[in-house]
């Protein structure tokens, strides 16, 4: 499947419970987590592009997120403990969301990353280009590099990343040209943001491995990799 043949709509009021975004392909109904590919095979694409699920925009507030317990997995609101919409305490920066057919796995030990194990989820991607996304947009990205977030103990993947159709996207094809092209601060505020988003609620403090820094493309592209092949190793097996 050709993640251009997907499309989405939404159902019920937005700031309710019972929004949600749905996925189809032509008029089935598909799950945005396990029908889309992680990656595009094609003549146009390059190493380290993949497909992106959009989850939250940026400078928004919702924390809007795949739900693994629904069928087909749709994108909903993402609820406090007491069923209220969970909110961010400040608009996040840069669109947020996830690659399709990943998975980190719980019981999967990361030796490079403390000998911690993965939390459950989709590896996650900040994407920092100058488009504000749509929740439910399919988006075909370039990796730039990784956080190796350590989020209540557990290893939580935030692949940093920018839409292939970005003017900056074509300037960068290695190491260097992310230290030359993106702006250093930009890497520290998305560090910042995710170490403090969580600061008053979580029960462990954010923190991250690799000695906090920002690693190259191949370790992110790796990490991607590593978590696709726990996908399959579960999940395609699960679909057959």
């Amino acid at each position: 499947m050709n993640y251009r043949q997907v499309s989405c709509e939404s159902s019920g009021q937005f700031d309710s419970e019972a929004y949600r975004i749905f996925f189809f392909k032509d008029t089935q109904r598909i799950s945005p987590w396990h029908d889309i590919p992680y990656k595009s095979v094609g003549l146009h694409t390059k190493r380290g592009e993949y497909t992106c699920v959009i989850e939250i925009p940026k400078e928004t507030e919702h924390k809007l997120e795949m739900c693994k317990k629904d069928p087909l997995n749709p994108i909903r609101h993402d609820l406090t403990r007491d069923g209220d919409l969970r909110k961010y305490p400040y608009p996040i920066r840069w669109n947020y969301g996830f690659i399709p057919q990943t998975w980190e796995d719980p019981s999967f030990m990361e030796k490079d990353v403390e000998n911690l194990y993965g939390d459950d989820d989709p590896i996650d991607v900040v994407e920092i280009g100058s488009v504000i996304h749509n929740s439910g947009d399919i988006v075909r990205v370039k990796v730039l590099g990784a956080f190796s977030m350590i989020d209540d103990g557990e290893l939580d993947w935030k692949i940093v990343v920018v839409d292939s159709s970005d003017p900056i996207a074509s300037l960068i094809d290695s190491d260097e040209d992310v230290e030359t092209y993106i702006d250093a601060s930009t890497l520290h505020d998305i560090k910042e943001w995710f170490r403090n988003y969580k600061k008053t609620t979580a029960r462990i403090p954010t923190r991250f491995g690799h000695q906090e820094m920002f690693v190259n493309i191949q370790t992110a592209i790796d990490a991607i990799e590593t978590t696709h092949i726990h996908w399959k190793q579960k999940y395609e097996i699960v679909k057959d």
